[in-house]
């Protein structure tokens, strides 16, 4: 973080995330974590908002996407047949939630974050 750098004029910018998500009829969980760095004059606001909406965001279309494997997805995980079908569902859903974060951050122009996440869909019940 800056803040230190900047003797306390930035607020730290950087934020990050650890969220059990339930995805379907399972009881087996999955983790999602995410580290956000803000950019520019505005920069915390944007990575607080990634922090607060991603999960959600992701969690919503990851319950959309597993419609598709006739299966929870945390069920298909081992299932040799599903395997490609689970990680193409996978990428598309952090496109899409990527997508639609962008297309509702709060402050467009005046600040930015970069994202790095991680998906773990076994975390088991």
């Amino acid at each position: 973080t800056r803040c230190g750098y900047k003797m306390g004029k930035v607020p730290n910018q950087d934020r990050s995330l650890i969220a059990h998500l339930s995805l379907g009829k399972s009881d087996k969980r999955a983790l999602l974590m995410g580290i956000f760095d803000g950019h520019g004059p505005r920069g915390h606001v944007v990575s607080h908002y990634i922090a607060l909406e991603l999960p959600r965001i992701f969690a919503k279309i990851m319950r959309q996407k597993q419609k598709s494997l006739n299966q929870s997805l945390l069920d298909s995980i081992g299932d040799p047949t599903k395997e490609g079908a689970m990680v193409r569902n996978i990428r598309q859903a952090f496109n899409e939630t990527f997508l639609e974060v962008d297309a509702h951050e709060p402050i467009k122009g005046t600040g930015g974050s970069t994202a790095s996440t991680l998906f773990y869909p076994g975390l088991g019940s």
